[in-house]
C-alpha cells in the first residue's frame, strides 16, 4: 500500500486530508481597548460630572471606537460599551454646562451690577460730556473734594492717550484676554497706585478706542456710613475716586491719591481715634436746673 503523500497535513479531527488546515476556523473577536478606554472614562464623568474632562473625552474616544469596530468586519468587538460611552459622555457633559450656566449668570450677574456697574456708568457719563451725572454717583466725601472741572479734566487726559471709552468685558475668556493684554499696566498694583501702596483699589480691565488700558477703582470704606443696605437693594461699591493705568505706566487719577486717602469721613463708634475721621460736633449742654432760692435769713 502506496504511502499518502498529503499525510503531513492534518484536519480538524486529526485524519490526514490533501487539503491542509481547516479554512473554515476564524480567530476569535477582541474586544476594542479604546472602548474600553471610553467607557471608564464616561463612568468617572459621571462620578466627578462638575469636571467636564472625562465626558468630553468619552465621546471622542467612544465614536473613534464605533468607526475602528465596524471597519474591522469583526474582528473587533465592543461597540456596545463605546456606544454606552458616548451616550453617558454627553450626558455629563449637558448636565456641566447647566450646572455651569445656573453658577454662572448669579455670579457674572452680582460681578457686573456690584464692582463693574459703579465704575462704568461713571465713565459713560464723562464720555456724553455730562460731568454733573458722573459726580452725582460719586460718594459724598468724593463729591466734597471733585468738582465738575476736575472730571471733565479726567476726561480729556484718558481719551487724548487712550481714546473714548469702550465699555469693560462681560464674558470670562474676554476678562482673560483683557487681562493679558495689560500685564504691564497690572504691574502698577504690586507696588501701589502712584508709588503709595493701598489697601481698596479694585484693578478692571477698560477697553477704549485706541486698546485696553487698567481701570482702578478706589473704594470709599465710608461708604455705607457703617450701615448694611437693604435686602432688596442691589449692593453697588462706592466709588471714591478713579483712575486709569496704560501698559507704558502712565496714570491718570480724577483725585490726586495724596488728597483721597486724606479725605475726612463721619465718625464712627468705637473708631474715634483715627486721624481721618471728622471730630463729631460738640453736643449741646443739657439745660440745668435754676438754682433754689436763697433762704431769708433769721430774726434774732
Amino acid at each position: 500500500m502506496t504511502q499518502n503523500p498529503y499525510a503531513q497535513f492534518g484536519s480538524g479531527d486529526g485524519t490526514p486530508t490533501p487539503y491542509g488546515p481547516e479554512f473554515g476556523d476564524q480567530p476569535q473577536a477582541r474586544t476594542s481597548v479604546l472602548a474600553i478606554i471610553s467607557l471608564v472614562l464616561s463612568v468617572i464623568g459621571c462620578v466627578c460630572f462638575i469636571i467636564p474632562g472625562p465626558g468630553a473625552l468619552a465621546m471622542a474616544i467612544g465614536g473613534i471606537a464605533i468607526l475602528l469596530i465596524m471597519a474591522s468586519h469583526g474582528r473587533v468587538r465592543g461597540i456596545g460599551f463605546a456606544a454606552t460611552a458616548v451616550c453617558l459622555g454627553l450626558l455629563q457633559t449637558i448636565v456641566f454646562f447647566v450646572i455651569l450656566l445656573g453658577v454662572y449668570q448669579p455670579i457674572m450677574g452680582g460681578w457686573n451690577n456690584t464692582v463693574v456697574a459703579p465704575v462704568n456708568d461713571v465713565l459713560v457719563a464723562l464720555e456724553k460730556k455730562d460731568a454733573k451725572a458722573a459726580r452725582a454717583l460719586l460718594t459724598p466725601r468724593a463729591q466734597a473734594a471733585i468738582s465738575e472741572e476736575m472730571l471733565t479734566e479726567f476726561a480729556a487726559k484718558y481719551q487724548a492717550r487712550l481714546g473714548a471709552y469702550k465699555g469693560v468685558p462681560e464674558n470670562p475668556l474676554d476678562i482673560w484676554t483683557a487681562y493679558k493684554s495689560i500685564a504691564p499696566a497690572m504691574k502698577v498694583m504690586q507696588n501701589g497706585p502712584g508709588g503709595n501702596p493701598q489697601q481698596n483699589m479694585i484693578p478692571l480691565p477698560g477697553t477704549f478706542e485706541k486698546g485696553n488700558a487698567l481701570i482702578i477703582l478706589q473704594l470709599d470704606n465710608a461708604g455705607f456710613n457703617g450701615q448694611r443696605p437693604p435686602a432688596s437693594t442691589t449692593i453697588r461699591m462706592p466709588v471714591l475716586n478713579i483712575g486709569i493705568a496704560s501698559n507704558d505706566g502712565t496714570e491718570i487719577w480724577i483725585l490726586d491719591l495724596t488728597k483721597a486717602s486724606t479725605l475726612p469721613r463721619k465718625k464712627k463708634p468705637g473708631r474715634a481715634d483715627e486721624s481721618t475721621i471728622e471730630d463729631a460736633p460738640d453736643p449741646k449742654p443739657e439745660p440745668t436746673a435754676p438754682p433754689a432760692p436763697a433762704s431769708p435769713p433769721s430774726t434774732p
